[in-house]
């Protein structure tokens, strides 16, 4: 039972993680400085720079299986039986793309987009 609970620990942590939970947790980067910023989330994938502001933006993507659902038999109201199919599984990416906007070494702003952006609130 105890192993039982320990292997269903992330799977609630992750139902927990919410996209507020997200916007929360970026936003509390706003006011901290570029380096701490690289320092705890990495280098950037791509940054760019426009007027001064500098532009960090940070991608996460992964695969993800949907293993669909099987097929089964029914009696249908003439008391036949009936084949009824399921559906196939597929594969989707799972991605996020958050954006900071640093000036004068400080995160100013920032802006997120993608299916993946969750955080567990605190």
């Amino acid at each position: 039972m105890r192993c039982l609970s320990l292997l269903a620990l992330p799977l609630l942590l992750a139902a927990c993680a919410t996209t507020e939970g997200y916007t929360k947790l970026v936003d509390t980067w706003t006011g901290a400085s570029e380096a701490s910023l690289i320092r705890a989330w990495g280098p950037p994938q791509r940054q760019y720079e426009v007027d001064g502001v500098k532009f960090l933006a940070f991608v996460r993507s992964r695969e993800a299986y949907s293993s669909g659902s099987p097929g089964y038999l029914s009696t249908g109201k003439s008391g036949d039986l009936v084949t009824v199919l399921g559906t196939r599984g597929y594969t989707y990416t799972r991605s996020c793309e958050t954006v900071f906007e640093v000036a004068h070494g400080k995160v100013t702003s920032w802006s997120w987009r993608g299916n993946d952006c969750r955080a567990a609130e605190k």
